[in-house]
């Protein structure tokens, strides 16, 4: 074949760009596939991540709702629970749900009953003391050691509109959203770093015995947890994304995402490089759940509101039993509907990622599905505003 200028410069200026462009696309195509494979593999040979049989595990807001829920799947995994409320009544029927989904009475040696052990406690997690009072009397029933795990689940949502709601109401639920969740999340922390491996501290002092060892006393002796432990927080979607009705809630729970975001990161610094112990921290986005919380905010909750969140949701026995799947599976950030997932791709910044397939696969999609959101929303809200001009609402 007899090659002319022109063959050539078609060759160069279309079917050489084309080939290479079409090899990225399959080769990106390729490794996409691949990792939506591999990662349920990588999640079967790593085994569940957030083991809870055995552990003691402490749930705040555990008398009604998803810390209900949370509470009773932690009963049926063989966990001993410790439930955190104001009002003993919802506390002490939590407690016999416990118990009656507990996982089956194993014999101990002697050929008794060995049980899981189910305890509540009474108190205001939004005034310091009694936080860290409830935390004093849940440890002391487990030999003074801080829980093995930290779920909190305590929170409210009073949506309204700006220039409707009152300060107190933006007061209310930020005591109860994000200082409900820090006193106890900061008083267990620094307990969880006080509970040292006597091993660590004694290797540290030997090393530095003859006075040739290297580096500073403060790095030799940092601490290392006796044993691993797991912090989880309850957030929300509207930690990920905001809009009408939501400006008393949503700071609340963006507040929330700021603080496990530099406490996972923080948390490193005691996680030992041998084993990976330490401790852990998650954060849970939750979206609409069909809960006696979620009665109570449709109370006060804008109409225009209604119809940008939609009707879709959870209930709280569903919400819990997603939390968990993606806890096992070691997420930083948990989700347990498609719509969250998808603010969660977008609004992601600078943290871990889940499942590395499904995340890449979104973060293309997503920016798309943000905008066509953000225009539906914003053209709800001036139809909104059209209709209380005219009076028709």
């Amino acid at each position: 074949m007899v090659w002319t200028p022109a063959d050539l410069l078609w060759s160069l200026t279309n079917r050489a760009p084309f080939t290479v462009f079409e090899s990225i696309c399959s080769n990106l195509f390729l490794v996409l596939i691949a990792s939506l494979g591999i990662t349920p593999v990588w999640n079967l040979i790593k085994g569940n991540q957030f083991p809870t049989k055995g552990k003691h595990v402490y749930v705040t807001g555990g008398s009604v709702g998803l810390g209900r829920a949370v509470a009773i799947e932690l009963a049926k995994q063989g966990a001993h629970v410790t439930i955190v409320a104001r009002k003993e009544g919802p506390l002490k029927e939590t407690v016999e749900l416990m118990k009656q989904a507990a996982a089956s009475v194993k014999k101990d040696k002697d050929g008794g009953e060995a049980e899981q052990k189910f305890h509540f406690i009474s108190a205001d997690i939004t005034e310091r003391e009694q936080a860290i009072r409830a935390l004093d009397e849940a440890s002391s029933r487990f030999d003074g050691q801080v829980p093995d795990i930290i779920i909190t689940c305590a929170g409210t949502a009073i949506p309204n509109f700006f220039v409707e709601a009152t300060t107190e109401e933006f007061e209310l639920q930020m005591k109860l959203n994000y200082f409900g969740t820090l006193y106890t999340v900061h008083e267990a922390v620094k307990r969880m770093v006080a509970e040292q491996s006597s091993d660590t501290s004694s290797s540290s002092s030997s090393g530095s015995g003859s006075g040739s060892g290297s580096g500073s006393g403060s790095e030799r002796s940092r601490p290392q947890p006796r044993r691993h432990k797991e912090i989880v927080m309850t957030s929300s979607s509207m930690a990920l994304i905001g809009f009408v009705g939501y400006s008393s809630y949503a700071p609340t729970k963006f507040a929330l995402r700021g603080l496990a975001e530099c406490l996972r990161n923080e948390l490193l610094m005691y996680q030992d490089k041998k084993t990976g112990k330490g401790i852990g921290l998650h954060i849970y986005y939750a979206g609409t759940m069909f809960s006696p919380g979620y009665e109570n905010e449709n109370r006060t909750k804008p109409l225009v509101t209604r119809e940008i969140e939609g009707s879709s949701g959870l209930t709280s026995e569903e919400a819990a039993k997603g939390l968990f799947r993606g806890l096992k599976k070691g997420y930083f950030a948990v989700v347990t509907d498609f719509d969250t997932n998808f603010l969660r791709v977008a609004a992601r910044g600078v943290t871990p990622m889940g499942n590395f397939g499904w995340d890449y696969l979104l973060g293309l999609i997503a920016p798309f599905a943000a905008t066509q959101f953000l225009w539906e929303s914003n053209y709800k809200v001036k139809n909104y505003g059209k209709k209380l001009l005219k009076k028709e609402l």
